[in-house]
């Protein structure tokens, strides 16, 4: 079976899984690394690599190039 992957999609934590009192699960998101992050700094830095990445690496693979991400506009 040499060559052969299977793509298993995890979706983010949600509110049932985490249990009521978590507000942080609607400023942090629900993906682990960000929710369980140490600080709401720590997890903004997470966030922030994680558009950053995606912005540089992924949306290129479609055919977009803007240059690298400090120039694109934030919202």
């Amino acid at each position: 079976m040499a060559g052969r992957i299977v793509y298993e999609e995890l979706p983010g934590l949600d509110a049932l899984e985490i249990g009521s009192g978590h507000d942080s699960l609607w400023i942090r998101g629900g993906l682990p690394d960000t929710f369980t992050a140490r600080s709401d700094a720590a997890s903004a830095r997470w966030r922030f690599n994680f558009i950053r990445t995606y912005q540089e690496r992924d949306i290129p693979q479609f055919g977009v190039h803007g240059g690298p991400a400090e120039t694109r506009r934030r919202f």
